[in-house]
C-alpha cells in the first residue's frame, strides 16, 4: 500500500528510530524544547517556568526524561510518516485514496438547498414563500440539466451552488459532501444514491428545505472532514494515508519479538519503590 512497501518502508522506519537512551540529534533536542514551551504555557500559562513544569509533571507521574521520550517518539512517528507519505500525504497513490473511499462505501455529492425556514429567526416559512422557493429551485434544475457535457454541468452546478446555496456547509465542502451512510438525512441519502455521476436529482423535499443532488465521482483529494473551530481540513488522501502508515506500524510490531531477561522475572520491588520515592523527593 502506498509508496512505500514491504521491506522499504520498514527500511525507513527503522532508519528514523534512535537507539534509546542515545542523545537525541541538535533537531530533535531544539523541537523538544519547542514543545516543552508549548506545554508550559498550556498547562502552567504565561507565567510559568520550565522547573515548575517540572514539578507539575511529577503530579502526573512523569519524569523529565520519560517526557522527553515521549515527545521525540512524537516526532520520529511525524518524521516517518512525512518521508514515506509527505507532508500532506501527497505521495499516496490516488487509486489508493479512492479504495480507501470505495472500501469504506463514501459517496460524493453535491447540493443546492433552499430553506424552508427563516435563516435569522428559525421560524418556519409560510406555504406561499416555500412554494416560491421550490418553483426557483425548479427553473434552476432546468437549466443545470440542460448542460449536456457532464464536466461543464459540474463547473456550473458547483458555481451556482457557491451563488445560491442555503447550505452554511458549502463554504467548507466546495467541491460537494464525501460521506458514508447514515451520514445525512434519509431523502438526501436515497436521491444520491440512486443518481448516475454527472446526473442530477430532482427536487427532494427534507426536513431541512428542498434539495437538488448532483452525484460526483469519487476524489482522492475529496475534503472527508472539516473542523470549522480550526480551520483543518481532512481528505481522502490524508485519511488514507493515515490508516495505511498505521497498518504498517501494527505490522511491525506484530513481527518484532520481546525477550524477557532474568532479572525482569524477579525484580527488586523495594528498590524500585525507593527509586521512585527519591524521584519525587528531590
Amino acid at each position: 500500500v502506498g509508496p512505500a512497501s514491504g521491506q522499504e518502508w520498514r527500511t525507513v522506519f527503522i532508519s528514523h528510530m534512535p537507539a534509546f537512551p542515545t542523545l537525541v540529534s541538535e533537531e530533535m533536542q531544539a523541537m523538544i524544547e519547542a514543545q516543552m514551551d508549548q506545554d508550559v504555557l498550556s498547562a502552567l500559562g504565561e507565567e510559568g517556568t520550565k522547573d515548575a513544569f517540572l514539578e507539575y509533571l511529577k503530579t502526573i507521574h512523569l519524569s523529565e526524561d520519560m517526557y522527553g521520550r515521549i515527545v521525540t517518539q512524537n516526532f520520529l512517528y511525524q518524521e516517518s510518516f512525512k518521508k514515506l507519505y509527505g507532508e500532506k500525504s501527497e505521495k499516496l497513490p490516488d487509486e489508493d485514496a479512492v479504495k480507501y473511499l470505495e472500501d469504506g462505501g463514501y459517496i460524493t455529492a453535491a447540493h443546492i438547498l433552499f430553506l424552508n425556514s427563516d435563516d435569522a429567526t428559525g421560524e418556519a416559512l409560510d406555504d406561499t414563500a416555500q412554494q416560491e422557493k421550490k418553483s426557483e429551485l425548479e427553473a434552476v434544475l432546468a437549466e443545470l440539466r440542460a448542460i449536456e457535457d457532464p464536466q461543464e454541468r459540474k463547473e456550473a452546478f458547483l458555481q451556482r451552488a457557491s451563488e445560491i446555496s442555503e447550505d452554511p456547509g458549502s463554504s467548507y465542502y466546495p467541491e460537494g459532501y464525501t460521506y458514508t451512510p447514515g451520514t445525512m438525512v434519509t431523502e438526501f441519502e436515497e436521491a444520491a444514491e440512486a443518481l448516475g455521476e454527472y446526473e442530477i436529482s430532482d427536487v427532494v423535499e427534507t426536513s431541512y428545505g428542498y434539495h437538488i443532488i448532483m452525484r460526483l465521482p469519487l476524489s482522492p483529494d475529496a475534503i472527508v472532514e472539516f473542523s470549522s473551530s480550526t480551520g483543518e481540513a481532512r481528505t481522502a488522501r490524508m485519511l488514507a494515508a493515515n490508516q495505511a502508515y498505521a497498518e504498517q506500524l501494527q505490522e511491525l510490531a506484530d513481527s518484532l519479538s520481546l525477550e524477557w531477561l532474568p532479572e525482569h522475572h524477579q525484580p527488586d520491588l523495594q528498590l524500585a519503590l525507593m527509586s521512585g520515592y527519591r524521584s519525587y523527593s528531590t
